[in-house]
C-alpha cells in the first residue's frame, strides 16, 4: 500500500522506468545519423512516461507539460517540463539527457529551477486539489557510466576530475541539503541500424528530488 508522499513518488518513478524499458524493448527511437553515437532520445519522452505513470498510480491526479513560472528580477517567463499534482503529492519536474561532462551545469540549473518557488506558483492554479507535499524532481537519462558514477558519488566518484569542480561541489551541496539522489538501470540496448557502433550500451535513469518545499 502506498502510504506517504515520498514512497508514492518512488513508486511512480519505478513504474515510469518499467514502462520506458518496455517501450525501448519494442521500439528503437534513437536517430540514425552521426549524432546517434550517443543513442540520443529527446527528453520529452522522459516527461511523457513520468506523467503517464503519475496518472496511472495516483487517483485524482493531473499532469501538464510546459507550465510557465516566473523568477523575481527575470522578465522572461520560464517553463517547467512537467507539473503533476494529486491529493498525496505535487511535483515540479525537469528532464534532461546527459551525455557529456560539459552538460553538468544545465542539469544543476534544473535542480534550482524545480526548487526556486516554481512548484508553489503552480500550486496556486489548483486551489481545490490540495497535495500533502510539494517536491521538486529532476529526471535524467544517460548512457555514460562516468555520468552515472558522478551523479551517485559526487566528489567521491573516480570520474569526478572530468567534471568542473564547481559543479561537483554544487551537486554535493544539494545532497547535503536533503535531496535524495538515486538511479535505475533501464536496460542494455544496441543501435538497430548498424550505421553506428552496435556495441550494447546501458541506459540509466538518474533522478533527484527535493525535501518537501
Amino acid at each position: 500500500m502506498i502510504i506517504d508522499a515520498k514512497t508514492t513518488l518512488e513508486v511512480v518513478i519505478q513504474a515510469a522506468a518499467i514502462n520506458y524499458k518496455c517501450a525501448l524493448d519494442t521500439f528503437k527511437p534513437w536517430p540514425t545519423n552521426s549524432y546517434a553515437k550517443n543513442l540520443v532520445i529527446t527528453e520529452r519522452n522522459l516527461s511523457f512516461h513520468f506523467a503517464r505513470a503519475f496518472a496511472a498510480c495516483i487517483g485524482g491526479s493531473v499532469a501538464f507539460m510546459e507550465q510557465q513560472f516566473s523568477v523575481p528580477g527575470k522578465p522572461r517567463k520560464l517553463r517547467l517540463d512537467v507539473y503533476a499534482a494529486s491529493p498525496i503529492i505535487a511535483v515540479a519536474m525537469e528532464t534532461k539527457t546527459f551525455f557529456d561532462t560539459t552538460e553538468a551545469p544545465g542539469v544543476l540549473n534544473d535542480l534550482d529551477r524545480v526548487s526556486c518557488g516554481s512548484a508553489q506558483q503552480q500550486r496556486q492554479r489548483h486551489p481545490t486539489l490540495l497535495p500533502g507535499e510539494v517536491r521538486g524532481l529532476v529526471l535524467v537519462e544517460t548512457w555514460k557510466d562516468p555520468v552515472r558514477s558522478w551523479w551517485e558519488l559526487g566528489a567521491a566518484s573516480p570520474h569526478a576530475q572530468a567534471f568542473d569542480p564547481r559543479c561537483t561541489a554544487t551537486l554535493d551541496g544539494y545532497r547535503r541539503s536533503g535531496w535524495t539522489f538515486s538511479e535505475i538501470e533501464i536496460g542494455t540496448f544496441s543501435h538497430p541500424t548498424g550505421q553506428v557502433s552496435s556495441t550494447p550500451q546501458v541506459c540509466w535513469w538518474l533522478y533527484a528530488y527535493s525535501p518537501p518545499l
